[in-house]
Parts: C-alpha cells; structure tokens; sequence
C-alpha cells in the first residue's frame, strides 16, 4: 500500500490524516504498517482524500494507470514519481533537453 509515502508526499502527520478520515493514529498507523487494512469505505476516503484510484493506493497500477501484476513491470518508485511529474512541468524545449541528456547518460 502506498498510504504512507502519499501521507509524506503530502506534508501531513499521521494525526492529521487519522482525524480527516474519523479514525485514530494508531489505526491509520496500522495501515501505514499493513499490521490491518483499510476496509472498502475507508479505501475509498483515503483515494478521494489523495485524490488517487484505489488501485494506485494498494499498489495495483502506476502512475499511468498501468495494472501492476506479478511478472509486469514494476511500479514507479517515489522518486521515479517525482522526476516524471516535475518533468512534465516543463515546456517541451526543455523536456527534449533532458531526454537528450537521459539517452546521453544511459549509453
């Protein structure tokens, strides 16, 4: 589950999502930990509230919507997120760039 890297991607405490959602910290950090798991309802607060698919939340697909099965491709990583989102915010000037640099380093 992904709960805890959207909590920190999001700059907020366990508190403060635990009393968003009407649960304790203990039990939302026991999602965090997967010692329990949210039930259908609650998976739909925590992917409305991070504004993600309830597949996205448990790991199922990546950022692209792409089903992540055993055998498949892997998720992004959070960092992988991270430069992918902050290099769609460039112009494409810019994206070409950093392509040309990628391939660069890569070969």
């Amino acid at each position: 589950m992904r709960i805890k890297e959207l909590r920190i991607e999001n700059d907020k405490t366990q508190t403060e999502i635990a009393n968003i959602l009407g649960i304790s910290r203990q039990v939302f950090a026991n999602y965090e930990k997967e010692i329990n798991f949210p039930d259908p309802k609650m998976l739909i607060k925590l992917a409305d509230y991070f504004d993600v698919s309830i597949d996205y939340l448990v790991g199922r697909e990546d950022d692209f919507g792409v089903s992540v099965r055993q055998n498949s491709v892997p998720a992004l990583t959070v960092t992988e997120s991270d430069l992918l989102r902050n290099f769609r915010k460039l112009d494409m000037i810019n994206q070409n760039k950093v392509i040309g640099y990628v391939y660069a380093l890569a070969n």
